[in-house]
């Protein structure tokens, strides 16, 4: 009797062990691939967004070079939207509402883009600049956009994996106690044999 229990002892003790090793061998490799799936979703909406801006700041740049009006350029800007144009001095000359007053927001060369706070809201945006010329004056646009969405995405899908992999992990752990337990049978049946 005494042989069995060791014998069960033993037998639980390997299948724990490879229980627990599957479970952290897919832990983690599942946590790698989450951590890497999150930044590659989080990179692909900025890099949308940036394209978005890319596009509205070239079509005001070419609207401050036909001479509309600077303020009027600026004061319906797009929903979530903050639009400066910077003179050669640094100076701003027109802004949109919520930075009416404020310096430059960010200072960036023409083509350079960052993520930054903003006063008027507690979202993070995507600032961007670009040139414009209007006859011999020089400006600097400076256009911003929400990462809002981009931030709401990001926590969806941070919501859903750390839903999903907890549930993937005990599917693993379920499985291969079952599949160990079944492998080490024919292993239990013999010592049962051979203790009988």
């Amino acid at each position: 009797m005494v042989a069995r229990l060791r014998g069960l002892a033993a037998r639980g003790s390997v299948r724990q062990r490879t229980t627990l090793g599957a479970m952290l061998a897919v832990a983690v490799a599942l946590l790698i691939g989450a951590l890497a799936f999150i930044g590659i979703v989080e990179r692909s909406l900025t890099a949308e967004v940036l394209t978005s801006v890319q596009t509205r700041a070239s079509d005001l740049a070419a609207l401050v070079e036909s001479n509309v009006s600077l303020q009027r350029l600026v004061d319906e800007p797009a929903d979530d939207e903050f639009v400066q144009l910077v003179d050669a001095a640094g100076e701003v000359v027109a802004a949109s509402a919520g930075l009416r007053g404020e310096p430059a927001l960010v200072e960036l060369e023409a083509g350079e883009w960052v993520s930054t706070d903003v006063p008027f809201d507690d979202e993070r945006f995507l600032a961007y600049a670009t040139s414009a010329r209007s006859g011999d004056d020089v400006y600097q646009l400076i256009l911003g956009r929400t990462l809002e969405p981009v931030a709401e995405a990001t926590r969806l899908v941070t919501g859903l994996l750390a839903l999903g992999l907890p549930l993937v992990i005990a599917f693993v752990a379920a499985t291969t106690w079952v599949v160990v337990g079944r492998a080490l049978a024919p292993v239990d049946r013999m010592r049962a044999q051979v203790d009988a």
